[in-house]
């Protein structure tokens, strides 16, 4: 319940996670065309007139998704507004989540503030400071919440199960609600067709006009037996943040030593390609085990399983090593914020594993914002092989051949 208060109370956090999950979706807006384009921009808009048969990859400040999608949309900004018909599912997150259309398949959004006032065909999936469904909105089946607030006034055709502040029902549920909240109200227009199941420190508010189809069960939270264990428990929490910031000062450390060039080409690569590191650390997060799975099933068929699991394993090096990179380049920024003299890229890392090791102490944001700096560094790291890899063959073709030149013989 901490954390939920936490996060009722805490919308820059939640900005901030919301951006963070900007990581999930590479980003693009398209014409009407068979294939969706990759872009990125500060206004992405997909007008009215719009049809695109494929998914939709978009990333901006303002999205804006007012067309026809026949496929999937993938949409990360500061405000993500989905106001036509997607025959597939919504990916959002941003600062504020408006679905005001249609969603043929599910919903999956993440930001401070997520209103939806149009109807889901399937379920939907919410993390966000305040949430509203509107009595417009209509999810066919399960909703699955982590919100600070959440007034529910639209109908769900399933089963709720919420982690909510301050949760409000003012709908029919078909199914079973289990809510762990701080305060939980039943309107007259709340029916729970199932049962009602929550956990809370207080007594919910049921109104007279509401109904629960199988009855009510109020469970208390676990209180702590052991209050002496929460000294060791912080300490086993810093001792396990110190060994992980040792592990990755030593990745950076062989990186700068042994690869200082390439460090520094890759360090300028995250600088400037900020939106691609992201889009292909995206790319690689979900394309990776879908390939290893792959690799494994035809493994088990034909033999050679095992290179699935060297193929997953060389992955979370990469993973380990794009933090790393992260890691450089946040403590590079930080002390140029601060202007400060220009440090030797070590002390920059180890500055960068402090900052990122305590943000990670803020509960969500802070595990959001790490994993968006590993996929970040991840994108940036593989963008650099490329770029070297490019650069060789391009040297190669440009390489003039000379023929060896054969001694002539004097003549006799």
């Amino acid at each position: 319940m901490k954390v939920l208060r936490y996060i009722s109370r805490g919308p820059r956090m939640m900005r901030l996670a919301a951006l963070a999950t900007c990581s999930l979706l590479l980003l693009a807006t398209a014409g009407p065309a068979l294939a969706a384009d990759v872009q990125q921009g500060d206004t992405v808009i997909i007008g009215p007139g719009e049809v695109i048969n494929d998914d939709v990859y978009a990333v901006g400040s303002n999205i804006q998704i007012l067309g026809t999608v026949n496929g999937d949309v993938f949409a990360a900004g500061n405000s993500v507004t989905v106001g036509g018909t997607v025959t597939g599912s919504v990916f959002a997150a941003a600062n504020t989540v408006s679905i005001t259309g249609e969603v043929g398949h599910s919903i999956h959004a993440a930001g401070n503030a997520v209103a939806i006032s149009g109807p889901v065909a399937q379920d939907a999936t919410l993390a966000s400071g305040n949430l509203n469904l509107s009595p417009g909105a209509h999810i066919g089946r399960d909703v699955l919440l982590a919100t600070g607030t959440a007034n529910l006034m639209a109908p769900i055709g399933r089963n709720v199960k919420a982690a909510v502040g301050d949760l409000t029902l003012s709908a029919p549920v078909g199914g079973d609600v289990q809510a762990q909240v701080t305060t939980l109200r039943l309107t007259d227009q709340a029916r729970v067709d199932g049962s009602l199941t929550y956990t809370s420190s207080n007594d919910a508010s049921l109104a007279p006009g509401a109904s629960v189809g199988n009855g009510v069960q109020h469970l208390l939270p676990q209180a702590s037996s052991q209050p002496s264990t929460a000294v060791p428990s912080a300490v086993a929490g810093v001792w396990d943040w110190l060994r992980g910031l040792v592990g990755f000062a030593v990745i950076g450390l062989l990186l700068t030593l042994v690869v200082p060039r390439f460090t520094a080409k890759t360090l300028a690569m995250a600088r400037t390609a900020v939106w691609p590191s992201l889009g292909v650390g995206f790319a690689l997060f979900i394309g990776v085990p879908i390939v290893a799975l792959v690799l494994l099933v035809l493994g088990i068929l034909v033999g050679g399983w095992m290179l699935a699991f060297a193929f997953l394993a060389l992955y979370a090096m990469a993973c380990a090593v794009g933090y790393t990179y992260a890691a450089m380049l946040t403590g590079n920024l930080l002390v140029q914020a601060v202007q400060q003299p220009q440090q030797h890229l070590v002390w920059n890392l180890l500055e960068g594993l402090a900052v990122l090791g305590l943000i990670g102490l803020i509960p969500i944001a802070g595990g959001l914002v790490q994993f968006v700096a590993c996929l970040f560094g991840l994108g940036a790291f593989t963008l650099s092989i490329v770029q070297a890899y490019r650069t060789s063959q391009t040297q190669a073709e440009v390489t003039p051949f000379v023929a060896p030149v054969q001694p002539q013989l004097a003549a006799a």
